[in-house]
């Protein structure tokens, strides 16, 4: 959501020449897309014990799924800025 709306702001503001007012607009939307990313972190760090039962796991596969949950939401972050910076 925030990509589409910054990469169309960005497109008009560069088409309306205004270079410094797209600059901007690109550097609002990476700081909002971090700050989003390491709420969303957090908030699965949280709910990580509660979420590896809802998604199926048993007693004896809970240490696995909750091992690979914490490296898939730590890695979440790089996710999205590689998202950004193909």
């Amino acid at each position: 959501m925030v990509g589409s709306g910054c990469a169309a702001n960005y497109s008009i503001f560069l088409g309306g020449g205004k270079r410094d007012r797209a600059a901007k607009c690109m550097a609002n939307s990476i700081v909002l897309i971090f700050i989003e990313s390491v709420l969303f972190m957090i908030f699965c760090l949280l709910l990580l014990p509660k979420m590896v039962f809802w998604f199926g796991a048993t007693e004896a596969s809970y240490q696995y799924a909750m091992d690979y949950g914490s490296i898939i939401i730590y890695t979440y972050k790089q996710y999205i800025f590689e998202m950004i910076y193909p």
